[in-house]
């Protein structure tokens, strides 16, 4: 028999897979860029990441060869 369902968590993030120019991102989404990846610290089109955290954050830094 199943237990009482507990609070819902935090939501988490929307991987989106490689970062497309054309494509909008919302805050919440994340992105791979050349070899690292990302998450949206505010909406945007066409910012590609990095951008000293006015629209990406890095989830993950590549690191050396």
């Amino acid at each position: 028999m199943p237990g009482v369902t507990g609070p819902t968590g935090p939501q988490g993030l929307n991987w989106r897979g490689d970062w497309l120019i054309g494509d909008t991102y919302d805050i919440g989404d994340a992105v791979a860029y050349q070899g690292s990846s990302y998450y949206t610290a505010a909406s945007s089109t066409g910012e590609a990441p990095p951008n000293n955290g006015t629209y990406w954050i890095v989830l993950a830094q590549a690191g050396e060869p």
